[in-house]
């Protein structure tokens, strides 16, 4: 396929482990395979797009619902959800920010491989959040107003 003919365009996306630091190189974890999408343009569709049919066909079946994740570039880091908007079509901005002739094409025989990552330092926050606010620490007291408005004591 041209890259100047413009028609659908597959991905596969590919879930690294963590972010990887500046020493790691990105190819020694290439990454498992967690499903791939269809999207409508090679030539339009963006990042954005590729989030909203992601999470329309692999969401709760491959990816868990409420899990935070990020698109990732190899050589630049993971991408904002403003950056998804504006960055351009995903399959020229890949192709322009790598050599690797593992890429792919984007066509079904060679699908476009897009990197995920699951934003660990996000959830365990959120997961730490909800137990402080779910449950008094040891030997806390929780005050309950009085029928007048008044705080109670403990009980």
């Amino acid at each position: 396929v041209e890259s100047a003919e413009d028609g659908e365009i597959f991905l596969k996306l590919l879930k690294k482990p963590n972010i990887p630091s500046e020493e790691t190189k990105t190819n020694d974890n290439p990454g498992s395979n967690v499903g791939f999408v269809k999207l409508k343009s090679r030539k339009t569709s963006s990042f954005a797009d590729a989030r909203l049919v992601i999470q329309d066909e692999l969401v709760p079946d491959v990816i868990p619902p409420g899990v935070e994740w990020r698109f990732f570039v190899p050589g630049l880091g993971p991408v904002s959800s403003k950056q998804e908007g504006y960055l351009g079509p995903i399959f020229s901005f890949l192709r322009r920010t790598t050599t690797d002739v593992n890429l792919g094409d984007g066509t079904l025989m060679n699908p476009l491989k897009v990197f995920i990552v699951e934003l660990e330092e996000v959830r365990g926050r959120k997961e730490e959040s909800d137990k402080t606010q779910n449950s008094p620490g040891i030997g806390t007291t929780t005050a309950s107003p009085n029928p007048d408005g008044t705080k109670g004591s403990a009980t």
